[in-house]
């Protein structure tokens, strides 16, 4: 590991940055800066030096490994860059001694520094189709109107909320069934900062007010937009719990989480006891900065149905109808949650104001009924 840290940059093209508290912002007021860069990739400590997930680990260069399962064993972990919406407000959770929310997923936008941060993009609509899998849409999406879960109804799951990532942020605590003996015995980072909502918890930075945009209140909560970079991990599904908490682990999400377990999504094994795919997280977190929300032009729309199931439904694009415009599509399949063979009915009808999805999964036998595909709706001049 390297013995400096970088400065923060931010780079503007339309002015010349100045130093604000610690970043290089924009000098022209009410100028959004173009590109706000960490340089925490040369600091002498960085979470993903020390946890693969939730588990301990002695440095970047050591292998890390998720805790869900294929049938060639469990699946690797890499360090990536992500931007989108909180749309789940971030809370302490002092048990793990993390601070945690749910990220929906942005794409489309410019990466900040890749040869310097060595996080791998994902902010393509088939980057962020392979990230998040159908445990993400059903433990963590939200409705179309932000209600709690994603439930479309007739076993589908999804919507334009339901491209969630979930989120971890490691603090360096003293809990001694969570944390690794080294880290217990040892002080914090010196570079590392405390607060007063998390006594004796240390932090790579402030996650109740983490560097923002000159102008931007300090804080996070549902509806900011963020830049972040961290290790995608992959978690178990969490599927064997019947708590009555709707949204996480009600009835109707477990049996989603076990349609999802079942033929080659429950092959493999781990310590946990719970075969098969998971959920992804960003988990821990090296980097977060509040940045200003791009304007969408498009929506992206996920469909996850699994079992006897389907979607009868409109999707219509962002903001008012240009003059002479018409609603358009692109569909973005994953092969590795879809049986094609199941697929009895798909029809995907752009209409002059909207696009209409009707789609219908049946066991076919062989084929397993699963289907999960992306949607990009945007109207077309």
């Amino acid at each position: 590991m390297l013995n400096e840290r970088k400065d923060w940059v931010v780079r503007d093209l339309l002015a010349l940055p100045v130093v604000v508290g610690g970043l290089l912002l924009s000098s022209c007021a009410g100028v959004q800066p173009a590109l706000l860069l960490s340089g925490y990739e040369s600091a002498v400590d960085n979470p993903t030096d020390f946890w693969c997930g939730n588990q301990p680990r002695r440095g970047p260069t050591v292998p890390c490994y998720g805790l869900s399962t294929t049938a060639t064993g469990r699946v690797p972990s890499r360090k990536v860059e992500v931007r989108g919406w909180i749309v789940r407000d971030p809370y302490y959770f002092p048990v793990d001694n993390e601070f945690i929310f749910g990220l929906l997923l942005d794409h489309g936008w410019v990466q900040a520094s890749a040869a310097a941060e060595h996080a791998e993009p994902l902010n393509t609509i088939e980057e962020i189709n392979a990230a998040i899998t159908p445990h993400n849409v059903v433990s963590f999406g939200r409705g179309p109107n932000g209600e709690a879960v994603s439930w479309l109804g007739n076993g589908a799951w999804g919507g334009p909320n339901g491209l969630v990532l979930h989120i971890e942020i490691n603090g360096w605590g003293s809990n001694p069934e969570t944390e690794p003996e080294r880290i217990r015995q040892l002080p914090p980072p010196r570079e590392w900062v405390f607060n007063s909502n998390t006594p004796g918890v240390a932090w790579a930075f402030n996650p109740y007010a983490p560097p923002t945009v000159q102008g931007r209140e300090p804080g996070l909560v549902t509806g900011d937009y963020v830049r972040m970079v961290g290790l995608l991990w992959e978690d178990v599904p969490h599927a064997r719990s019947r708590e009555d908490r709707t949204g996480i682990d009600g009835d109707r999400t477990v049996d989603a989480k076990q349609c999802w377990r079942t033929g080659r999504h429950a092959e493999g094994y781990n310590f946990g006891g719970e075969t098969g795919r998971g959920f992804s997280e960003l988990h821990p977190v090296d980097f977060l900065a509040e940045i200003d929300p791009p304007r969408r032009s498009d929506t992206l729309f996920v469909v996850a149905l699994c079992g006897e199931s389907s979607i009868d439904s409109d999707i219509v694009p962002p903001g008012p109808r240009p003059a002479g415009a018409r609603a358009a599509f692109e569909e973005y399949i994953d092969a590795e949650f879809t049986s094609l063979g199941a697929v009895t009915r798909k029809r995907v009808t752009a209409m002059a104001d909207r696009v209409h999805l009707d789609i219908i999964v049946r066991d076919r036998g062989r084929s397993e009924p699963k289907f999960k595909a992306i949607y990009r709706v945007y109207w077309q001049e």
